[in-house]
């Protein structure tokens, strides 16, 4: 009798460990969540090696972007209203967004060759990786639904920002030639 009821115990104790597990990793992924198209992660730095060599520093190879980041700096630096217009925007396109550049810190956004005090390193920017064809259009089209009003556009991705302290209703790139914003909204 006394073994059976220590198996019991055994087996309940296991089964509370596994249910707290999953219980952690559901907490890691809603606090994680942005909204239902986006998460924080999509938003983090890029590290620099001094910092993947730190031990005091979390950072985890992100396979989307192939390179390593500084987990929660999305999450501690992307400013609230940016990454709530770009949940909607995601919302009415109805298209993936894949986030391929978000919060910057100064030195990584140095290393990308981004500008000086870039929109990134204020939390209010981020890249979205965009395919050829319709989907491109789909997306600077919600994004300008929004109220986005600073775009840049290239053959593989759209930079996006909400930095009023930049010029307004503007858009460059590469690839601008192809589309105009502004002409995209009624």
């Amino acid at each position: 009798m006394y073994n059976k009821d220590v198996k019991i115990l055994a087996i309940v104790l296991v089964l509370i460990a596994i249910g707290y597990i999953i219980y952690r990793k559901m907490k890691n992924i809603q606090d994680n969540k942005i909204c239902d198209f986006l998460s924080y992660s999509e938003f983090d730095t890029g590290a620099t090696p001094e910092e993947i060599r730190n031990p005091n520093i979390e950072t985890y190879y992100s396979k989307e972007r192939k390179r390593y980041n500084v987990a929660g700096t999305g999450k501690a630096n992307m400013q609230k209203h940016f990454l709530e217009m770009l949940c909607e925007a995601r919302k009415i396109a109805d298209v993936s967004f894949v986030i391929v550049s978000g919060y910057r810190s100064v030195e990584h956004n140095r290393d990308e060759g981004g500008v000086e005090n870039s929109a990134h390193t204020k939390g209010l920017a981020c890249d979205i990786s965009t395919p050829k064809g319709k989907n491109q259009e789909i997306i600077v089209k919600a994004l300008r639904e929004v109220g986005f009003v600073r775009f840049g556009i290239y053959k593989n991705f759209i930079h996006v920002d909400c930095d009023t302290a930049k010029p307004q209703y503007v858009y460059w790139g590469t690839a601008k030639h192809r589309m105009n914003p502004f002409k995209l909204v009624a």
